[in-house]
């Protein structure tokens, strides 16, 4: 499987946010972010053909079991990091959660296991 751009991981990201298990209509995604349908569209088609949703013609939009893990991946990958740069660093929380979604989508696996090493540590250490 092809790597995701940044946007497809915000589409299902946004998909698996709104959805919570339950389908999810394109005009409802298409105004969380605010984007237009037919750019949700594309955005759909490109996570379908990756194996990661489903959609019948002209219904809600469905994450499969494996766009689930993905999308579940990066929301804890956000909140570890946003929890660090509150928890740590106090940031104030919208800052915190808009700088945690730019880090989420750059920073390396290594790193990222590091950091959640380090907030444990500092969490069990007070």
């Amino acid at each position: 499987m092809a790597e995701l751009s940044s946007a497809a991981k915000e589409y299902l990201r946004v998909i698996y946010m709104l959805g919570q298990g339950a389908g999810v209509r394109s005009v409802d995604v298409a105004a969380e972010l605010g984007v237009s349908k037919p750019s949700v569209n594309k955005a759909i088609r490109i996570l379908v053909s990756q194996g990661l949703a489903e959609q019948e013609r002209y219904a809600s939009v469905f994450l499969t079991p494996k766009g689930i893990r993905m999308a579940q991946s990066f929301w804890k990958k956000e909140d570890i990091i946003r929890s660090l740069l509150e928890d740590i660093f106090e940031v104030e929380p919208e800052e915190a959660q808009r700088d945690a979604k730019r880090i989420a989508e750059v920073v390396g696996e290594g790193t990222f296991e590091k950091m959640r090493m380090y907030l444990n540590n500092f969490h069990y250490n007070n």
